[in-house]
């Protein structure tokens, strides 16, 4: 499990570039003030997949992953206490983005994590 920096100190916009399985991902966050909520584009060698919602407990690319060949990322929770919702002050520090291989996302699975 690797966990993407995403330092967003009060910013609504980051890239950021990630080595995830050998290869790089670029990485796009973004605020969406009108739908309270943030997404991102993922884009690599392999494709893009943009307008993804930051969805909680889930893996974000299952449903069309394209821009990687194996695992995907998912938003995990790094502090007991705090939201239980991904706002636009507690993602980065209560909520993380983590890239998660294929063998620990059926791990996350099978406990009911995902």
């Amino acid at each position: 499990m690797l966990r993407v920096p995403t330092d967003m100190k009060g910013n609504a916009y980051m890239v950021e570039s990630v080595n995830v399985g050998g290869q790089s991902v670029a990485i796009r966050l973004l605020w969406n003030n009108r739908a309270g909520e943030w997404f991102a584009d993922f884009e690599s060698a392999n494709g893009k997949n943009l307008g993804v919602a930051l969805v909680p407990w889930s893996a974000l690319l299952s449903a069309g992953k394209k821009a990687l060949p194996s695992g995907d990322f998912a938003v995990l929770k790094d502090e007991k206490t705090g939201d239980d919702e991904i706002t636009f002050d507690n993602f980065g520090t209560t909520w993380g983005l983590y890239y998660l291989t294929d063998d620990e996302i059926a791990k996350m699975r099978e406990q009911g994590v995902l």
